[in-house]
């Protein structure tokens, strides 16, 4: 895969413009502050990932200008595509060979890129999350599917950590069978299985799911427990 040609608009720092790099190595050279890594950096959020440098979306826009747009073509699986990456209202919209896509998980893995900087240096020196961030960006390139399964992921753990915190404190004591409900992996959310909304009752969330049906055979359990939303 080689981009043919690249397009930017009101991209950070960078005067609208457009350049033709050359199918083995390209040289990127300039003073400080001239936009030398902003140019990588919006090469790299034609691969549908989040900007390396954990910049947020608005960040991405040129001061005074109210959306930025960056567009390629490239040659792939032997013919030419284009993408494109408008960035607009603090959301990145996604189009594919100008083709409007609902999300950015629908152009993962059309373009594949590959980077590294200085900051990468953390992937040793500090914890492991960073590692597996940095795993789950190139898997998510190599099977854009696994895109879909570790949004879902995330998106249960946030639901599961947001419940636990909303527990009240007595509620443990009452109900010992909450902890060990609640602290089921979040990788076995990935099944499917009937999503049900939060419901309070009285000071306590009922939250139905599957997991209660393995245990209607047991007597004297408490209708108001915590049971893992999934």
């Amino acid at each position: 895969m080689f981009i043919k040609n690249l397009c930017f608009e009101n991209y950070r720092n960078l005067k609208n413009s457009s350049l033709s790099p050359a199918e083995n190595i390209n040289i990127i050279y300039g003073n400080n502050a001239q936009g030398k890594t902003n140019l990588i950096e919006c090469m790299w959020l034609l691969t549908g990932g989040r900007s390396f440098r954990g910049a947020k979306d608005r960040e991405l826009i040129a001061f005074d200008q109210e959306f930025a747009r960056v567009k390629a073509s490239f040659f792939s699986t032997s013919r030419e595509q284009t993408v494109e990456i408008l960035i607009q209202h603090n959301k990145r919209t996604p189009f594919l060979n100008g083709v409007q896509k609902n999300y950015l998980s629908e152009i993962i893995g059309s373009f594949c890129a590959v980077i590294f900087s200085p900051n990468h240096l953390t992937l040793v020196k500090n914890g492991p999350d960073e590692r597996r961030n940095f795993i789950d960006s190139a898997l998510c390139q190599i099977k854009p599917s696994y895109a879909m399964f570790l949004s879902r992921y995330r998106k249960i753990l946030n639901q599961r950590n947001a419940l636990l915190k909303a527990i009240p404190p007595n509620s443990i004591r009452e109900y010992p069978t909450i902890p060990k409900v609640l602290k089921l992996p979040a990788v076995q959310a990935i099944t499917p299985l009937p999503i049900c909304p939060v419901r309070k009752s009285n000071t306590v969330f009922s939250i139905p799911s599957a997991v209660n049906r393995k245990k209607k055979s047991a007597s004297a359990t408490p209708s108001r427990v915590f049971t893992v939303m999934i």
